[in-house]
This record gives structure tokens, sequence and C-alpha cells, in this order.
């Protein structure tokens, strides 16, 4: 028999509900398990319902330690469609990227960053001045 609290109880009573089984009709449980049943039966139901909320993720300090979502990772075609620049372009400036199953695949907010950055202004430069010379280059 297993000691449940204060009163044995058979297979017939804990087997059955929890789905453990026994050698012989007595029902065998890990370690810990006691104590949480006990303590389940035993609790309270407002401490009960605390519990769940908990659980559920209700309570504030676990609504903080909830894991962010995840951004995803977008072709340099989906991203120009959704800042109205071409994909050629985005790739001459070199927005920052990662490979993914031998293919480049970027964050939106990574990209959009890059080009708020210093050294995307400075990127930019360099093709306008290369542009510029490359088209002086060619009306003489």
């Amino acid at each position: 028999m297993l000691l449940f609290g204060t009163k044995p109880v058979t297979r017939k009573g804990a087997g059955f509900l929890f789905g453990i089984r026994g050698t012989k009709g007595v029902v065998s449980v890990s370690d810990g398990t006691n104590e949480i049943l006990a303590a389940l039966v035993m609790a309270t139901p407002e401490r009960k319902a605390a519990a769940l909320r908990a659980l559920r993720g209700e309570f504030e300090f676990a609504q903080k330690a909830r894991v962010i979502e995840t951004e995803a990772y977008l072709t340099l075609r989906e991203i120009g469609r959704q800042l109205g620049i071409s994909a050629c372009s985005l790739w001459r400036y070199g927005v920052p990227g990662h490979e993914m199953g031998g293919r480049r695949r970027f964050r939106m907010s990574e990209v959009v960053a890059y080009l708020d950055s210093e050294e995307f202004k400075a990127r930019a430069e360099e093709l306008k001045e290369e542009r510029r010379e490359k088209v002086q280059g060619d009306g003489c």
C-alpha cells in the first residue's frame, strides 16, 4: 500500500486515478510524488486557484519570464517590398544577414538598424561617388 497523507491508498484508489501500476496490486510512486499529492489534496481552494493561475502564466512575474517571440527571417525581396527599396539596392548596401541552409536571410529589425547607422551612410556615399565617377568617365 501507498501512504497518501495519513491514509493508505491501494491500487484501486490511486492507480486508476493517476495511471500508476505497481506489482501485485501495490502502487509504486516516485520519490517526491507522495508529497506533491498530499499538498494537492490538503491545499485550500484559494491556494489551488493561485497555483493554476501561476501555471497558466496569469501572474505578473510569470508574464515577465515569458520568452519573447522570435523575429522572422526574411529574404531580401521581402525586406525590400516592406521598405520600398529594391532587393538589388539592399544587396549593394551590404545589409547584415544570416546564412541559413546555404541561403541568406535577414531580420527586419537588423536591416532597419543598419539603414539608420553611420556605417550605412558612409557606404551609401561611397556608392554614390562610384556612380558619379562611372557616369563622368562614360561622358568624355
